[in-house]
């Protein structure tokens, strides 16, 4: 129901006359706005965190290095999963975004350690 609305009480029959009360709401809008800057910045933050992953994924793919991908994405999926362990009680559904991004930072730095043995492997 809108904000006031009018709520009538007894059961409509009978002679007495029902007696009109407004009904007391909570509005949830300002929550849902912070909510959603929220959820803009995250959408925002998850490109501008994940580029450097995705780029030496690329690289990784292209050097045939899967191996080296597997074993990374496992230690990025274990920080991942520490993050959600204590992230998603205290934060939430925010507590999953900010783990996720985490995970893209952790798989960026693997990566990254692992890059000079594939420089020195084609060299």
């Amino acid at each position: 129901m809108g904000a006031g609305a009018i709520k009538k009480q007894g059961g409509g029959r009978g002679r007495r006359r029902s007696r009109a009360q407004p009904m007391a709401e909570i509005n949830v809008t300002p929550f849902v706005d912070v909510m959603l800057v929220l959820l803009i910045i995250f959408m925002v933050a998850a490109p501008l965190l994940g580029w450097a992953s995705w780029m030496l994924d690329g690289i990784f793919i292209g050097a045939t290095r899967s191996r080296d991908m597997r074993n990374m994405m496992a230690v990025s999926f274990g920080v991942y999963t520490l993050c959600v362990a204590v992230l998603l009680p205290v934060l939430g559904n925010h507590g999953l975004w900010l783990a996720m991004l985490i995970s893209f930072v952790a798989r960026a730095i693997t990566l990254a350690l692992r890059y000079p043995a594939l420089e020195r492997a084609a060299a």
